[in-house]
């Protein structure tokens, strides 16, 4: 019988643009907080290009992906130093850039910055408008998990700007194109990314059937080594989730998968990343006991080069511990 993963609330996961974007506007408004404080006194001169140079020097950004990610971080940075009319002008530039952008990842990413920028600059029609372009440009992304991917992250912009609706029916939209996903790993991730990304907001009434869906369609792989792997990364989200009750029943799995690998190589690799992970957990004993195995799997590999390649595999992870 197969344990079922109950889910519980989980925090909401950021992409590496959104977040590059935020760091600057930080940055910059630690900047203005620290002039503020300094008025009345001798102060040496601002060491950061001004919002003039950072202007210039996007113009000049030959790349429309790379010019339109600086203007939106200027365009934040503007709003939060409360100059709206600057913020709405290098907002609108910014928009011109990402229609340059062909690639359409990139670009519905893009956008989807737009729509915040926008709503950060006080704007509460501009979303809406990037958020439906964002949704147009998603759906020409060809890569079937790469958009369901994307539509994560678009679902969660829609929900924090107000569109719960819209939200909802692109989390149901992104689902049913996972059941498209011939392999079962990759059909897997997606629906535990769908999962936490539902379980942030209550899309379709809670996230439990995804995360159930994502546990079925890793325990239907008949490769070993690919439900190892497909368990690991399902425990991972669960742990994400705040789901440690399941998080560790999926790693516990994973770990009974990686034992059925025929070939020792193979069976190094998946044991060491267990091991890796269970060490990240503070489970010392565990991921020692892991990786005794591995190192046991590594001797009996017949090529001497792959042989010594699993071991040194091993041993590097046994330096860390300390064991």
């Amino acid at each position: 019988m197969h344990r079922l993963y109950v889910a519980t609330p989980l925090h909401a996961e950021t992409f590496s643009m959104t977040q590059l974007l935020r760091n600057a506007s930080r940055s910059f408004v630690l900047a203005l907080l620290i002039g503020a404080l300094g008025c009345g006194s001798k102060q040496a001169a601002p060491s950061g290009p001004s919002i003039g140079e950072r202007l210039a020097a996007a113009a000049r950004e030959p790349k429309p992906e790379a010019r339109a990610a600086k203007l939106l971080a200027i365009g934040r940075d503007q709003a939060l130093a409360f100059d709206k009319q600057g913020a709405v002008k290098t907002l609108k530039e910014a928009r011109g850039a990402i229609d340059e952008v062909a690639d359409p990842r990139g670009r519905t990413l893009l956008l989807i910055s737009l729509a915040e920028a926008w709503h950060q600059a006080g704007d509460f029609g501009e979303p809406r408008k990037a958020l439906g372009a964002a949704q147009a440009s998603l759906d020409k992304i060809a890569d079937l998990e790469l958009r369901i991917e994307v539509g994560a992250r678009l679902a969660v912009a829609q929900h924090s700007l107000g569109a719960a609706s819209d939200a909802r029916q692109t989390i149901t939209a992104a689902e049913k194109a996972a059941e498209g996903l011939a392999d079962a790993e990759a059909r897997s991730r997606s629906l535990a990314l769908l999962a936490r990304t539902a379980r942030k907001f209550g899309a379709l009434g809670g996230s439990d059937h995804l995360f159930a869906a994502a546990k079925d369609a890793a325990e239907s792989i008949d490769n070993p080594r690919g439900k190892s792997r497909a368990l690991l990364t399902l425990s991972g989200e669960l742990r994400t989730a705040g789901i440690a009750a399941s998080a560790t029943a999926a790693l516990d799995d994973s770990l009974a998968a990686a034992r059925k690998i025929d070939k020792d190589y193979t069976k190094v690799y998946a044991l060491v990343e267990i091991a890796e992970r269970l060490a990240a957990l503070g489970q010392g004993t565990e991921a020692r006991a892991a990786l005794a195995e591995a190192a046991a799997a590594a001797k009996r590999v017949p090529e001497p080069d792959l042989r010594s390649e699993a071991e040194h595999k091993v041993e590097v992870l046994q330096r860390k511990l300390g064991s």
